[in-house]
Parts: C-alpha cells; structure tokens; sequence
C-alpha cells in the first residue's frame, strides 16, 4: 500500500522489518526488488541497499542467478536423459578409482 501511495520507502523498511524479524527471504527480496525499482526516486537508496545486504547476509542469502547453461554440460533448453549404462559407466570408473 505504501508503494502505491508513492512512498516506496516506507514500504522497503516495512518488508525489511518483517523480514529481519522472522528471517524471511522472501520479504527480504522482495524489498530488494522494490528498491531496484525505485531507486531514482529515493535519495537514501544506497543506505537502503545496504541494509538489505546486511539482512540477506544474516539469512545466508546471495541474489539468485540463472544457471541454464553456466555451469553445467547442459544446454539451455536441453533434457538431461539419464540412462542405466551412463549410471554403470559413473559406478564403474568410481570403483576403479585408487584414490577412493
């Protein structure tokens, strides 16, 4: 209601509260989300960003990233098919390892 009323400022400290006080991430991301959005109108927008780091650092959370195709064999849009020989050829190599 406060964004809507054009005081998204009051409304990022009503879900950082919130959401420092129940340790809720969703709350926090949510007031990270507001604060991107609107930070051309607020003035305090630095200090306000900083204090969502300091919340999302006490949850233990990092901002979200998409991983298709970053860090994994996996094509963006491809299927990943598991099969029996694939699962015996891992069991295999793993057995032979003189390491493990």
């Amino acid at each position: 209601a406060h964004s809507l009323a054009g005081n998204p400022a009051a409304a990022i400290d009503a879900l950082m509260h919130h959401g420092g006080q129940f340790l809720n991430t969703k709350l926090i991301d949510l007031s990270q989300q507001l604060l991107l959005r609107s930070t051309d109108q607020l003035p305090q927008a630095a200090a306000l960003q900083a204090s969502v780091n300091q919340l999302r650092s006490q949850c233990g959370t990092t901002p979200a990233r998409a991983i298709l195709g970053q860090e994994s064999e996996r094509q963006p849009g491809a299927v990943a098919l598991r099969t029996r020989t694939a699962a015996l050829r891992v069991t295999t190599t793993a057995s032979q390892d003189p390491a493990g």
